[in-house]
């Protein structure tokens, strides 16, 4: 058994979204034969023999994000701004790959609006992030194997400064 609790000679999908009849029919299509499942769904594929065979899989968790992002407006600025910032924040985090941990400093560019010409309108102060919406520092976020980092707009709380 690993450090996730998987056992030897097993694969351990994470799944997100769809049916899972059609999850665990992939899954049996696509594995070698010897090789088990690992996962807390439990589907029953059939085989060409009529023979029934347990698939397992695992949805995959939400791990909310919670993000502070401190910028001084300049000339130019709107709150249109402002609400581009935490939309493209909170989509960012939500582009991660499942088991993808999320590392404070990628967000800045997403908090720059990166190539936008609304980027001159604000000065990117800091970015501070939380797992519980309380405690909020520069640090990174790890997220386990079987977790996918979730993050809605109204979860970036932007702080103007003047």
């Amino acid at each position: 058994t690993d450090d996730n609790g998987i056992p030897p000679h097993c694969i351990a999908i994470i799944a997100d979204g769809g049916d899972s009849q059609t999850i665990a029919d992939a899954i049996f299509r696509k594995k070698g034969p010897g090789t088990g499942t690992f996962g807390n769904t439990t589907q029953n594929v059939f085989d060409r023999y009529d023979v029934a065979h347990t698939v397992r899989f695992s949805r995959s968790v939400r791990k909310d994000i919670f993000v502070k992002v401190t910028i001084v407006p300049l000339a130019g600025y709107e709150t249109g701004i402002g609400e581009r910032i935490r939309e493209t924040v909170a989509g960012f985090i939500n582009e991660l790959a499942i088991g993808e941990s999320l590392m404070l400093t990628r967000l800045y560019l997403p908090a720059s609006l990166n190539g936008s010409p609304e980027l001159a309108t604000y000065k990117l102060v800091s970015v501070e992030t939380s797992v519980n919406g309380q405690s909020f520092g520069q640090t990174d976020i790890a997220v386990q194997y079987n977790e996918r980092a979730a993050c809605d707009p109204v979860d970036v709380e932007l702080i103007v400064r003047s």
